[in-house]
């Protein structure tokens, strides 16, 4: 083990330890009598979980949306006589299972911990730095300087008191994004998870999709009647069938209503009234993030405070993780190539992280990324702006009202257009428009 390995060890060690969090509270049973298929996938869960061994750790239930996994969860939840734990890999997608009735919570925030820097270890380390400079050990100041920026960050570690440890089983759903590392910190824990999954939806991002892409323990097939009373449903059934779609706006509650519009009809009262905006390309992304930005009386190329990023790739020890929506802070310190920005994420954390810049120029300057080299991007965060955003990049998450823009993609893919259609009209929970 190196210097730098053994003092992030030793540093570890020294944080102070957290209280468990008290057990959630039952889930009480659906009013509603299961149909035959929702039945037997809780017979089935029921006799996994009985007999359940270390070596088969996960039950999956996977099914089309109006096939009523909710429902079936919340039956096979109220029977358990234990606690049952909910996680979600958004916060958005958190909220949705909370507004349905499951105490949910990110993964992130249920199984790691943060870890805040040691103003005292900084104090000393620098200290020492200045001791190391005025002797011209270089060397010695190097690592210094390391340890002091290791020690400034607020990272996250797997945490030794999650009330995961008194689970009795953890309920898991909208995880495409998971990825292996994800998965084998929550496998560490040893409780037995139930996951949910919807295989009419796109294939996950590569290097995701550790939870979702095997073979589903049983699989929802039938829409209920009910169900497709809701035009949302009702649309995402004919998506993923492969029938025409009408470009309209379909309301939960409610008749769509026809709307007709261009991209450059998106007006403010469009825009700024939707939650979130959906496209298929990276090019009609970065026109509709443009619009949206003037019609909002944003200008320039770095972001402003109040506005909306995503990010653009993990990194677990800082707390963001790919897809995460946050809002800036305040841009504290502006360089050539990366700017410190002060940021509030979806789980309502802030933070402080050096952001690569040319994401935000490439908007004046198409191709600048994909000229960088690797040691460009090198311990530098990636953000965009995240008003309109690929379906891909949407997976995992849901808004009450959405704008799906329908930019012809993948129309030389039948197959994988049907699924694409279909996951990004289910992100929308109460309101979809869509536009082409």
């Amino acid at each position: 083990m190196t210097d730098i390995e053994q003092f992030k060890a030793d540093l570890s060690h020294e944080q102070p330890r957290q209280r468990p969090v008290m057990p959630s509270k039952p889930v009480e049973a659906p009013s509603v009598e299961l149909f035959p298929e929702q039945q037997e996938a809780k017979d089935r869960f029921q006799d996994w979980f009985d007999d359940r061994t270390s070596t088969n750790p996960i039950f999956r239930i996977f099914g089309y949306a109006g096939t009523g996994k909710t429902t079936t969860i919340r039956s096979i939840v109220s029977d358990i006589e234990g606690n049952v734990l909910y996680g979600a890999y958004t916060g958005k997608a958190s909220l949705v299972m909370q507004h349905q009735g499951l105490p949910a919570r990110t993964i992130h925030s249920l199984i790691y911990k943060p870890i805040f820097p040691d103003k005292d270890v900084d104090k000393r380390l620098r200290g020492e730095l200045e001791a190391a400079r005025k002797q011209d050990d270089h060397e010695e100041a190097k690592e210094l300087e390391d340890k002091i920026k290791y020690n400034n960050s607020i990272r996250f570690e797997l945490n030794d008191e999650s009330e995961l440890f008194q689970a009795d089983l953890l309920v898991l759903d909208e995880v495409s994004m998971v990825n292996q590392e994800m998965l084998d910190d929550l496998l560490s824990f040893e409780k037995p998870l139930l996951v949910l999954g919807d295989p009419g939806q796109l294939p996950p991002i590569k290097g995701t999709g550790a939870l979702t892409q095997a073979k589903p323990d049983i699989l929802l097939e039938k829409i209920h009647r009910q169900a497709m009373d809701n035009p949302i449903i009702s649309l995402s059934f004919s998506a993923r069938t492969g029938k025409a779609i009408p470009r309209e706006e379909f309301r939960s509650d409610g008749h769509p209503t026809s709307v007709h519009k261009s991209m450059t009809g998106l007006t403010k009262e469009d825009a700024l009234g939707a939650d979130q905006i959906l496209c298929g390309k990276n090019k009609t992304r970065r026109t509709l993030n443009q619009r949206y930005r003037k019609i909002a009386g944003f200008e320039g190329a770095t972001p402003m405070p109040g506005e909306k990023l995503i990010c653009l790739k993990n990194n677990a020890g800082a707390g963001i993780f790919n897809g995460m929506m946050c809002t800036v802070v305040r841009v504290v310190e502006e360089y050539e190539t990366w700017m410190q920005i002060e940021l509030k994420t979806e789980l309502d954390k802030t933070i402080r992280c050096p952001v690569l810049r040319a994401h935000f120029d490439e908007y004046e300057q198409p191709g600048l990324v994909e000229s960088l080299h690797w040691w460009d991007k090198q311990d530098r965060e990636e953000f965009d702006f995240g008003y309109a955003i690929t379906v891909h990049k949407a997976q995992g998450s849901q808004w009450d009202h959405v704008i799906f823009w329908d930019d012809r993609f993948l129309v030389w893919d039948k197959p994988e257009r049907r699924k694409w259609l279909y996951t990004g009209i289910t992100r929308a929970v109460e309101q979809l428009t869509l536009l082409s």
